[in-house]
């Protein structure tokens, strides 16, 4: 699909002074700007960047600096479509984010591609919120199933004892070691429990796959 041809106003402007300007013309600084129907403030600015073509900037003030037009007029036909370049991939990426996130309305339309891309944000964000949420652990069911997983792990360390010396012939300071190492192990369960339950509430981790 061949590319859409980019080209503006301000562009063609720029082209037409170029093919009109004499071959070698050389400028002051109030010709130029009157070519290119710019300010001196937006001039001054613009000669500052890296590349700008001037023959010399003179010392006499700051009208008094001499250009080659045509090297200037190229230099702002570039400028100009690579910011139309630009704007071109901006409004590509909109187009793209418009398909799933922005009803195609006359209100949509007609809004510049800075506000549809602030609309398409509040869009993305409510949605990231909403799957958040989805995703967001029951504090009341966690600590339900916490609850009901120490009771049963309760009931099956409460009988291990007996399975481990039924016949009550280990000596007392071996089971009471045993004893110590249940509930200490219990302690740890249900201390880790409890801390994944509040970094699950702290940072809305999945509820699983």
């Amino acid at each position: 699909m061949p590319q859409a041809k980019l080209t503006s106003d301000r562009l063609e402007k720029l082209r037409k002074a170029k093919k009109q300007a004499p071959k070698g013309l050389v400028c002051s600084q109030i010709e130029m700007r009157e070519i290119l129907d710019l300010s001196a403030q937006k001039f001054n600015t613009l000669s500052k960047q890296d590349g700008f073509p001037i023959i010399s900037r003179g010392s006499g003030g700051r009208d008094k600096g001499q250009y080659n037009a045509a090297r200037v007029l190229d230099w702002f036909i570039k400028r100009e479509m690579e910011q139309l370049a630009a704007d071109h991939r901006r409004l590509e990426y909109i187009a793209r984010l418009r398909g799933t996130l922005l009803p195609d309305t006359p209100e949509i339309n007609g809004l510049s591609w800075v506000e549809q891309k602030q609309a398409i944000d509040a869009f993305q964000k409510l949605q990231e919120a909403e799957e958040r949420q989805a995703r967001t652990y029951s504090s009341d069911a966690a600590n339900a199933v916490i609850s009901s997983f120490m009771m049963k792990l309760a009931s099956m360390f409460d009988d291990l004892p007996d399975k481990v010396d039924p016949n009550g012939k280990l000596p007392p300071e071996i089971m009471q070691t045993l004893e110590e190492q249940i509930q200490d192990f219990q302690k740890f369960v249900h201390n880790s429990l409890l801390k994944f339950l509040e970094s699950a509430e702290t940072n809305a981790w999945p509820a699983g796959d």
